[in-house]
């Protein structure tokens, strides 16, 4: 099921989906006798891609907290670890299970290139007899 909501700016966000094209195939969120169909095709260009994973292993968030920069954690308010990553517009929710959410990108490409600085920094931190084993089969909840 795909979820459109309309905003007063005339821009049309997607909720649920997979195909892009959809959009255009949704029912609409009002009865169709009041719905203002516009004339022309809205313009759509991706602001935000939200990717989710996991990295198979433990995470020590109040390790994490004291060894990375730019890192906000509050287990009281919310149970990840918010880290910003230098260099990139990606910002990453880690959690102690070990499952990690990407959000900031506008591509697929984008989330892989922050995804690699991720785990290097992580290989930096976490100093195990063994080397961290990261799957970086990235579960792209947004997949256009």
């Amino acid at each position: 099921m795909i979820k459109v909501d309309v905003f007063l700016a005339s821009s049309v966000g997607i909720v649920n989906n997979r195909i892009i094209k959809d959009i255009y195939n949704a029912p609409p969120p009002i009865p169709a006798n009041e719905l203002i169909i516009p004339k022309i095709k809205p313009k759509i260009s991706i602001q935000n891609m939200v990717a989710s994973g996991n990295i198979n292993m433990d995470l020590n968030l109040n390790k994490l907290t004291m060894k990375l920069d730019n890192t906000e954690y509050e287990p009281e308010q919310f149970p990840g670890l918010v880290y910003k990553l230098k260099g990139t517009k990606a910002t990453f929710l880690l959690f102690s299970n070990g499952k990690i959410v990407c959000t900031g990108t506008k591509s697929e490409e984008e989330v892989h290139e922050a995804l690699d600085k991720l785990i290097v920094n992580l290989k930096k931190v976490i100093k195990k007899e063994y080397d961290v084993i990261i799957n970086k089969s990235i579960i792209l909840q947004s997949k256009f």
